[in-house]
C-alpha cells in the first residue's frame, strides 16, 4: 500500500497549525513559568530566577566550573537557601581560583540585575562572594566574581526543567537531613 505524498508547503502549514497553540502557551507561561520561549539559544531571559536558584541549590552544574573572568570555581557547599530578605544563599563555601572563600551567593537571570535590584547600594549584599547568572548580558557587571550558568549545566536545560519540580522548592531541597523522616517540615 502506497501513502499519498503531501506537498511540503501543506505539511509545513499543518505543523504550524499544530505547533502555534503550544508556542502561545509557552509564551504565556514564560511570564510566570520556569522556561521562556527560545530556551536553548539567543539572548534574553532563558528561565526564571527561581529555577536558577534550584539549579544552584541542587548543584546541577558541570563538573568543572569557571567564572566569566576564567577563575576556577569549586563548590564545597552551595550555602543555605535564604527565603527572606538578602542574598539568595548564605554560608556558602567556595574555592575561587584555589582560595577558600565563605560568604553569600546571589542568583539572577542577568548580571545587570545586580544594579537593577540595588544590591550595589545595599550593605546586606556586602558578603556576596559569587554572583550566579544565566547569562552576563549587556550593561554593567558587578565586581563580584560571576558564574554564567548557560553553558555550565550538567544536562540540557529542558531535561533539568522536566526533572526538577520548582513548585516544591526550597522546602524539598537536598540536605544532609533529607533522609531523616520529618526533617523537611
Amino acid at each position: 500500500m502506497h501513502s499519498p505524498t503531501v506537498p511540503l508547503d501543506v505539511l509545513l502549514e499543518r505543523l504550524r497549525e499544530w505547533y502555534e497553540p503550544l508556542r502561545q502557551q509557552a509564551r504565556s507561561a514564560g511570564a510566570h513559568g520556569d522556561l521562556c520561549e527560545d530556551s536553548e539559544g539567543g539572548g534574553g531571559c532563558q528561565c526564571s530566577e527561581r529555577f536558577l536558584q534550584i539549579l544552584w541549590n541542587e548543584q546541577r552544574l558541570a563538573p568543572v566550573l569557571a567564572t566569566t573572568a576564567g577563575l576556577a570555581v569549586e563548590v564545597v557547599s552551595p550555602g543555605t537557601w535564604n527565603v527572606s530578605g538578602g542574598p539568595d544563599f548564605s554560608g556558602a563555601v567556595l574555592r575561587l581560583g584555589g582560595h577558600l572563600c565563605r560568604g553569600a551567593v546571589e542568583v539572577h537571570t542577568s548580571a545587570a540585575d545586580w544594579f537593577r535590584h540595588g544590591h550595589d547600594r545595599d550593605s546586606a549584599y556586602a558578603d556576596v562572594i559569587l554572583h550566579v547568572v544565566w547569562q552576563v548580558g549587556g550593561g554593567n557587571v558587578p565586581a563580584v566574581p560571576c558564574l554564567e550558568l548557560r553553558s555550565q549545566l550538567e544536562a540540557p536545560l529542558r531535561d533539568l526543567l522536566e526533572e526538577l519540580q520548582a513548585t516544591v522548592y526550597p522546602y524539598a531541597a537536598r540536605s544532609p537531613q533529607a533522609s531523616v523522616p520529618c526533617a523537611g517540615p
